[in-house]
């Protein structure tokens, strides 16, 4: 480069005069942009102003929603059922840790435990298995499969899924049941029989759903609950419309699980010293699921709350002898009965002869 010469010359540009009277027909707007809610009227849909725009960030945990959102779609075009995208949200009822098997209703007796809801619009089945055991049947997750094996759950419509409610088990559990030593590992063993996906979720008093989904379950499905409810109220009238055949007793059995119900997440962080065994990358999502918890620390104290008095009012209509009468009190109108030496007497007035 240093030995090369380069010469520059200047381009010749032909230039002509524009016309006195020309430069004055120009509009002002040529020369000047236009405000945005004139030239771009859909611009506030593109650019936001806000802090945390509408849209799905491409954040790790955001980019899952447009994966659901093409699956749906896909799903919808494959089934030409367009007006159950409206509905995709109730695969809300498929997170993991909801302890159950769901499976469409004719299509097999192949169930699957849900493993994920991916932007709160579908979810991803992993097959299960049973396995026999002394005349003991139990499931776990089917081992050596596929991608293919895995299936996409759409729960647009929740008469249209069938659920088995699970409760998990080691193998000293199994053997206690069963008096067979068998090295299963953890496996899961039936909670009931199976039903639809509506019935499960009302029999395990719909997990740890919070007030807004539920509120919205039981607006969908045209449950007599006003907005103003309190999540007591609504979680008890969604029960008794899955299940109206229920007793009294097993209405607050029912409910007696949502009260005692927890993450698995937050019995093992309530372990001395668990978080030391963390990561430092994992310490991050311990430290998430403790302010979760905490956050919703006092919808669950006010749900206790509602629970605890409900129950009192169920024991004295259901035992009604067993309420303690207390003695009732003399009204100071009415004349107390005098002594043989003509003054009050408490004694006699207690208790007359």
């Amino acid at each position: 480069m240093g030995k090369s010469l380069r010469r520059y010359e200047e381009v010749d540009v032909q230039t002509t005069e524009v016309p006195r009277g020309f430069a004055g027909s120009i509009p002002p707007s040529f020369f000047t942009c236009k405000p945005r809610n004139c030239s771009l009227p859909n611009a506030s849909r593109i650019v936001s102003g806000q802090q945390a725009p509408p849209w799905p960030s491409p954040s790790p945990m955001g980019w899952l929603s447009l994966v659901a959102d093409l699956e749906v779609y896909r799903h919808a075009n494959a089934t030409n059922r367009w007006n159950g995208i409206e509905t995709s949200w109730l695969s809300i009822l498929l997170w993991c840790d909801r302890n159950s098997l769901v499976c469409r209703t004719g299509e097999g007796d192949q169930m699957y435990f849900p493993t994920a809801a991916l932007g709160g619009v579908c979810g991803i089945g992993w097959p299960a298995e049973n396995i026999n055991v002394a005349g003991y049947v139990f499931y776990r997750p089917k081992l050596g499969i596929a991608m293919s094996d895995l299936k996409w759950l759409h729960i647009w419509d929740v008469d249209d899924w069938g659920a088995l409610a699970l409760q998990w088990i080691g193998p000293l559990r199994v053997k206690c049941l069963t008096g067979v030593s068998h090295s299963t590992g953890p496996v899961c063993a039936q909670a009931g029989g199976k039903q639809g996906l509506w019935q499960v979720a009302a029999r395990n008093a719909f997990w740890t759903l919070p007030k807004t989904p539920m509120l919205q379950l039981a607006l969908h499905r045209k449950v007599g609950v006003l907005p103003t409810a309190t999540l007591f109220d609504i979680v008890k009238a969604c029960v008794q419309n899955a299940c109206p055949a229920l007793s009294a007793q097993e209405l607050a059995d029912i409910m007696q699980k949502r009260r005692a119900s927890h993450s698995v997440y937050d019995e093992f962080l309530a372990e001395e010293g668990a978080v030391d065994l963390l990561e430092d990358s994992e310490r991050k999502g311990a430290k998430q699921v403790v302010d979760d918890a905490a956050k919703h620390a006092s919808s669950k104290a006010d749900f206790t709350n509602e629970y605890v008095s409900w129950k009192k009012r169920f024991c004295r209509r259901q035992n009604p002898r067993q309420r303690q009468r207390l003695p009732l009190k003399r009204s100071w109108r009415t004349p107390r009965p005098r002594s043989s030496e003509g003054k009050f007497s408490l004694r006699s007035s207690l208790w007359p002869q």
